[in-house]
């Protein structure tokens, strides 16, 4: 949620709380939202057998089709290889929290001469993420509405981490209503870059 639409939001919840105090109010938006309701739900949905609950059925049918829903539990240990670190940032970004980034922002990732000249990519002549698949060069995976690059050839590793680490620390700073997201992407890369790249 724009802090534009939240903050208006909070101010009607703190009257709330003032006019009935014994109602613990509570305004989920974004991560709160995410980590206390969209992620237990999706962590049970397997186990839920009622096919007319609508929204477990809706996430089954997107798994079927391909799309992942919600990132594993966090970052990859340092001796993982970059791909593994490059999913889970794309995991972060695209699927848990996919307003973190703007439409000219996701734009710009699609556009191989922005992700060579702007974000210093060695990863071929290929962007980012693309809305459709590109045979090897595109993960099978879907990340929300887009395909991921998996070009990261081990010659390039330590540039390419370098290179995602510092966009990464360029977003917690722009973004900071997801920085506690960002944080453990940018600390991951930092791992990787210590116990591979020193």
């Amino acid at each position: 949620m724009n802090p534009a639409v939240q903050r208006p939001l909070e101010e009607k919840f703190a009257a709330l709380r003032k006019a009935y105090p014994d109602v613990d109010w509570r305004l989920l938006t974004n991560d709160d939202f995410v980590n206390r309701i969209v992620k237990p739900t999706l962590d049970n949905a397997s186990d839920v057998a009622d096919s007319s609950e609508l929204f477990v059925r809706s996430i089954k049918l997107l798994e079927t089709a391909g799309y992942r829903l919600m990132p594993p539990n966090g970052p990859p240990p340092p001796n993982g290889r970059i791909q593994d670190h490059v999913k889970a940032l794309m995991e972060t970004l695209l699927v848990a929290h996919p307003v973190l980034l703007s439409d000219v922002e996701k734009r710009d990732l699609q556009d191989n001469v922005y992700c060579k000249s702007k974000l210093r990519l060695r990863i071929g002549i290929f962007a980012l993420i693309r809305r459709t698949a590109l045979s090897r060069r595109y993960w099978a995976d879907r990340y929300g509405d887009f395909y991921v690059c998996s070009q990261w050839w081990k010659q390039h590793h330590c540039a390419n981490a370098e290179s995602i680490l510092a966009w990464v620390e360029d977003l917690i700073g722009q973004k900071l209503e997801h920085a506690d997201a960002l944080r453990p992407h940018a600390q991951a890369f930092r791992d990787y870059l210590a116990g591979n790249c020193a």
